[in-house]
């Protein structure tokens, strides 16, 4: 890898890094240096390999054989990679991303999260893939986005949709500590001397989780009736008393076993010997039965299922990119709206942004545009490889790049400008 001096700005100081080339190739580099370093990823990448504008090695060669021996497969896994799901339409992408995303789950931190794009020519194949490389338990859900109001009238039905598949690293850590968008003028349901709160349920809701294989999240909570305030809530404990006489086990909406959201530590952390200082919390229901809550003070909300908001659409990424430039260069950029949302629910404000299928670089100003909204100091590394520019079928892009900039005919140069 060949620093370019000459076209960087800040270089001892930046944390930005834009490399060109196969991202298999930096992938590899970069798992030397940032090896669960980034909270991070979002890729949009090649959808199938059906086109002959495939412009990535999507045989399964020498390289991609190599670097799955590295990691540790033997010969009759890499076989079965190989030929994976079989059908030879798909085989040849499943092949290409494998070996990719195997290194990217490398980069991630613990609490790290990947989200990618995708269309239904490979979404349910890459669905199957993701489950082999990050564990089924680790995929969080489909966000279906609208790209197109209008939908692609030439299908049977007008398809105005993708899917963004989200997995995260590990599902142990606490999902609602990775995905947080900010609420604007929140108004909270209740207040101490600390400031506001919403009250909300200490038990964990996921229905995969169970004492069984959560065993550090089950336990009993001990309350106490008689500190009742004026708002009804009772103080807690995780040990039996003359005071703490209830015992309160986690249940979930079937009365089967549950387990809370925290471990006993973190129970203790936020318990105080008073109402108002404690973080938690305990209230009577109507059927007589307790629930335990935590006093919720963040100004966040979850993001939904769907996104159709004007601002994600792929016709608002074509605005966005001439924003900088006189021209539509570059063909069906993301929006701008729609990788900040991503960013701003997969990464806090000093982490790293990684996007190795980088195209025009919407990730890159997507990251430099929260930073100066926030005042965050994020950072990104992309990686885009220099795929050539037909000078036919690409005249005003080509002449842009070759004439205006006077670089090498290349994608790569565009996503450059883009950043600078």
């Amino acid at each position: 890898m060949e620093p370019l001096l000459q076209d960087s700005k800040n270089w001892d100081t930046t944390g930005n890094l834009l490399i060109k080339g196969d991202n298999l190739d930096a992938l590899r580099l970069l798992r030397h240096s940032y090896f669960g370093k980034v909270k991070l990823i979002y890729i949009d990448p090649p959808y199938n390999t059906q086109s002959d504008a495939f412009i990535y090695h999507d045989h399964f060669g020498v390289n991609q054989t190599q670097i799955l021996e590295e990691l540790g497969y033997d010969k009759d896994n890499i076989e079965y990679i190989k030929n994976i799901y079989g059908a030879r339409t798909h085989s040849g992408w499943l092949s290409f991303m494998y070996p990719r995303l195997l290194l990217a789950k490398d980069l991630l931190k613990e609490d790290g999260v990947i989200f990618i794009s995708i269309d239904d020519n490979e979404q349910a194949q890459l669905k199957l893939l993701m489950d082999e490389v990050f564990g089924a338990d680790n995929f969080v859900t489909s966000i279906t986005t609208q790209v197109n109001k209008g939908g692609r009238d030439y299908l049977p039905i007008a398809v105005t949709h993708e899917t963004l598949f989200c997995y995260v690293r590990d599902v142990d850590f606490d999902g609602d500590a990775i995905f947080e968008l900010t609420v604007q003028n929140k108004k909270f349901d209740f207040a101490d001397s600390r400031g506001g709160f919403d009250a909300r349920e200490l038990r964990n809701r996921n229905p995969k989780f169970s004492k069984a294989n959560r065993p550090n999240l089950a336990y009993d909570i001990y309350v106490d009736p008689a500190s009742a305030d004026a708002n009804k809530f009772c103080c807690v404990s995780l040990f039996p008393s003359e005071r703490f006489t209830v015992k309160v086990t986690p249940l979930n909406s079937k009365q089967q076993s549950s387990v809370w959201r925290w471990g006993e530590k973190k129970f203790a952390e936020n318990n105080a010997p008073s109402i108002n200082e404690a973080h938690i919390f305990a209230k009577q229901k109507g059927d007589g039965g307790w629930n335990i809550y935590e006093k919720h003070r963040k100004l966040t909300y979850k993001a939904k299922s769907i996104w159709d908001e004007t601002g994600v659409r792929t016709e608002q990424g074509t605005k966005d990119f001439k924003v900088n430039f006189d021209g539509a260069y570059f063909d069906h950029p993301k929006s701008l709206a729609f990788v900040k949302k991503i960013v701003s629910l997969g990464a806090g404000t000093d982490d790293l942004v990684l996007d190795f299928f980088a195209g025009s670089g919407t990730t890159g100003e997507a990251v430099m545009r929260l930073n100066a909204e926030d005042g965050g100091n994020r950072r990104f590394i992309l990686v885009q490889i220099p795929q050539a520019i037909d000078a036919k079928k690409q005249k005003e892009a080509h002449r842009f790049v070759t004439e205006e900039l006077g670089k090498p005919a290349t994608i790569f140069e565009i996503t450059a400008e883009r950043l600078r």
